[in-house]
């Protein structure tokens, strides 16, 4: 039996929002300004690296054709 997992998705992002918040307090604008423009380039760059995977994958079976005759049209 798979064992059922639950994810408190609203609770996840309010703690990260209050971590955010408690690391970049005091902060001048132009560093919370960097602060996210570099955790926007490294989602970016995490979110090319999974499009190139998938579309490896995609290519390899690619040439993967099924043993099973089509089925005939009457």
């Amino acid at each position: 039996m798979k064992q059922k997992i639950e994810i408190r998705a609203v609770s996840l992002v309010r703690q990260i929002r209050d971590d955010q918040a408690r690391r970049l307090a005091n902060r001048p604008t132009a560093a919370v300004i960097e602060f996210f423009n570099r955790a926007a380039e490294r989602a970016v760059k995490r979110a090319s690296r999974l499009r190139l995977t998938s579309a490896s994958v995609k290519a390899s079976n690619r040439g993967v054709q099924s043993t099973r005759e089509p089925p005939s049209k009457k």
